[in-house]
């Protein structure tokens, strides 16, 4: 299951988010977290995001990396637009069992940290051994956005 939750949806709408100008951020969860469109802010997810000794996990924490070269781009082909970020990737990363990743907007505090997407994805569950994790978005953008 992958959403995308309701205080970005309005947040992209009403202009409180930009994609091209926002520090944007990712990180894994573990299945503590049951994902729900309501959801507003990181602290909807306390405790199950994943953490070692080299991530640590928490507000400002090294598990949650910013997502660079982000773009937004209009699609005519397809009649979308996709909003796209260069791959992030957990080097040597030993922390448990990701079940997700959610990409949000750290902001102040976990309380005031608007949520943006849960991304359910191809080989997840993962269990990190010590390996690199690293999550190469589609061609088409972390996020497209079509008409009905």
């Amino acid at each position: 299951m992958s959403l995308f939750y309701n205080v970005a949806k309005a947040g992209f709408a009403n202009g409180d988010e930009d994609w091209d100008t926002k520090i944007y951020k990712v990180t894994l969860v573990s299945n503590n977290y049951t994902a729900a469109a309501s959801h507003n802010y990181i602290s909807a997810f306390s405790g199950a995001e994943l953490s070692s000794t080299s991530f640590t996990g928490g507000f400002n924490g090294t598990m949650r990396l910013t997502l660079g070269s982000r773009t937004v781009t209009q699609n005519n082909t397809d009649n979308q637009g996709e909003m796209d970020a260069a791959d992030s990737v957990w080097s040597g990363l030993s922390a448990g069992t990701a079940y997700a990743l959610v990409v949000f907007r750290e902001s102040g505090t976990d309380a005031v940290s608007p949520l943006v997407a849960y991304l359910s994805a191809t080989g997840l569950p993962l269990v990190t051994n010590g390996g690199d994790v690293r999550v190469s978005w589609a061609n088409s953008g972390l996020f497209a956005f079509t008409s009905a």
